[in-house]
This record gives structure tokens, sequence and C-alpha cells, in this order.
């Protein structure tokens, strides 16, 4: 695999892992179920480890698509975005730490703090969607209001003409 394929396989679990958690510590929480609120920190944890790969493969993901291309501006707002998501995800997986240790030692801070850590789990979420979307817009410009271009570049259009993405319609014999 290359460094492309890694990034893309791994930047999804982060995102979508760290939602479940948020249901799984909410359902925790509002239950009063210490091991399903360590499953949730669990998860955010996990997810942590799964981000690592995601990040340290992003610049080797973007020396392989920018010769055909792709917007450096793109790439850069992507990388911007990932790298804070990327914090983000750190804190909320130490904390997430620090709530087991406490509720181990049977400290009463643990549920403030795990509560503190839901709330991080909703700020890191929204800056894990802010990294997917920005690195799904260089791959996929519909999400932003662009046209999708498909791997061959000829766009068909409506009228069943083709054209290459320079906006002239291209001839057919």
């Amino acid at each position: 695999m290359n460094s492309a394929q890694i990034h893309v396989l791994f930047n999804h679990f982060p995102i979508i892992g760290t939602i479940i958690g948020i249901a799984v510590v909410a359902y925790g929480l509002f239950r009063h179920e210490n091991k399903i609120l360590d499953t949730g920190l669990v998860i955010w944890i996990a997810m942590a480890v799964l981000s690592v790969p995601a990040k340290f493969s992003g610049e080797g993901a973007e020396e392989l698509v920018e010769p055909y291309g792709v917007s450096h501006d793109l790439i850069e707002a992507h990388e911007d975005a990932g790298a804070i998501a990327y914090y983000g995800v750190m804190v909320l997986a130490w904390t997430a730490v620090a709530v087991l240790v406490l509720r181990r030692r049977g400290n009463s801070l643990a549920r403030p703090l795990a509560l503190a850590a839901f709330v991080m789990s909703l700020v890191a979420s929204f800056l894990l969607y802010r990294a997917g979307s920005s690195g799904g817009a260089i791959r996929h410009p519909e999400i932003h209001g662009g046209k999708p271009v498909p791997a061959d570049g000829v766009q068909t259009e409506p009228g069943g003409g083709e054209h290459d993405g320079d906006g002239e319609e291209d001839e057919h014999h």
C-alpha cells in the first residue's frame, strides 16, 4: 500500500469511531453504567491510536497526488484541519485515560472529568468533520459545489456531449 491508500484507509476510523464513542459514553453517563462508560472511553483512546497512521501518512499522500494537479490550497487547508483534529483527538484520548485511572482509584473527580470529556468529544467530532470534509474536497469537489471529475478526466454533459474539463465540448466522429 502507498501513503495515499494508507491515509484514506485510516482517516475514516477516527471520524466514525469518535461518534460511536459519543453515543456509548452518553449512554454510560446517563444510565450511570460504568462498564459502558469505560467502553466508550476505550473507543476514544482507540480512535486516537488509529489517527496516528492517518496523520503521518498525509505528507506522503500529498506527494503522490500533487503531480495530478490537485489544488495545493485544498491540500494545505486539509493538512491544517487534520492537524487540529489530530491534536483534538489526542487531548480527548488522554482525558479518557485520566477518567479511567481516576475511576479505578475511586476518585470523585472521575464523573465530572467524564462529563468534560464528553463535551470535548463533541468538539473533537466537529474538528474531525472539518478535516474529513476538507479532505473530501480534494477528490470530491461536489462536496463544496464543484463538479466531480471522473478518473478518465472526461465529463458527460446532460445533453450527451462530452468535454475534457476545459469548458468546450469535444467533437466525436
